[in-house]
This record gives structure tokens, sequence and C-alpha cells, in this order.
């Protein structure tokens, strides 16, 4: 059984009733943590939800019609928008992905990292797949920018991306 299985076992017993399911999830350390894990995630992700929304509010994006009938794409001025607010959040080298600054991780904190992809029911698996891409090559301790050049490792995450495309999430 899982640890989410158990909490939510807990869950039903305490009838719904979350401050009774607390107490009882708070005597076991393991399932406490995974607990705590769901919330930071979760609040994280509202985060990640507010900048996303504020980003396309700033970009007003404007488009015309595209090559393929009925298709549109974004006009220049839309583009250059884009472009300078990405770097602007983004930042100069490149590597910063939400909160998360690839370029100052190590190859710990990418497997980590890729670990906590897949166990979050929100993860990503191709984001797990490219961080453990990221970090096959390292050397232990080392930098993720003193190893992968962006242009690299965005080969990487492309390559990932085209590889995955058509597969879906399945449980193990």
């Amino acid at each position: 059984m899982s640890h989410h299985d158990e909490v939510l076992g807990i869950i039903k017993d305490a009838e719904g009733d979350l401050s009774a399911a607390a107490e009882v999830v708070y005597k076991t350390r393991t399932l406490a943590i995974y607990a705590i894990l769901i919330g930071l995630q979760t609040l994280m992700r509202k985060k990640r939800a507010t900048r996303r929304r504020e980003l396309r509010s700033e970009v007003q994006p404007q488009f015309k019609p595209g090559r393929v009938t009925g298709s549109v794409v974004l006009t220049e001025p839309a583009k250059k928008r884009l472009l300078s607010i990405t770097q602007r959040l983004f930042g100069d080298d490149g590597w910063m992905i939400g909160e998360i600054n690839l370029g100052v991780m190590t190859k710990e904190g990418l497997l980590a990292q890729a670990q906590s992809e897949r166990a979050s029911a929100h993860g990503s698996l191709r984001n797990a797949e490219f961080y453990e891409a990221l970090a096959a090559p390292l050397q232990p301790g080392q930098l993720v920018k003193d190893y992968w050049r962006p242009e690299e490792a965005s080969e990487v995450r492309g390559k990932i991306w085209k590889d995955t495309e058509s597969r879906r999430a399945a449980l193990r």
C-alpha cells in the first residue's frame, strides 16, 4: 500500500474530519512527511500558476492567420513581448524552470527533483526524464552549467518531448 492510499484510508476512517485525520497522520513520521510534501507542492503549484497567469496577461497575445487554413500564429510584436518577458523571468542564463535554477543544481539535486516529479500526482514524467538525462553524465557534486550548454540541454529536452509525445502516463 502506498503512502497515498494510507492517507486516503485515514481520511476515510475519520469520516472526512481533516483535523482528526491530521492527528493520526502526524503520529506516523513517514506519512506526516508525505502529507507535508503534498501541501508544499500544492503551495508551489499555486505560486507558479499565478505567475503563468500574470505572464499571459503581460504578453497580451495577438494572432494572425497561419499557413494552414484555420490555424493562427503569434504576431511579431507579440513574439517580441513574449521573448522580453521570458528573458526577464528566466534570466540571462536560461536555466530557470519555475522556481528551479537547473544551472546550479548538482547531479544529486537533479535526481532528487526527478524523484519528486515522479512521486507527485501533478508531476511530469517528461520533466523527470529530462532531469535524469541531464544528471546521467555528471560527476557527483558537479553543477549542471559546468557540463551542459543551454543549447545542448535544449536538444536533450526536445528529444525527450518528441519521444514521449504519444506516450501516456501509466501506473506502475
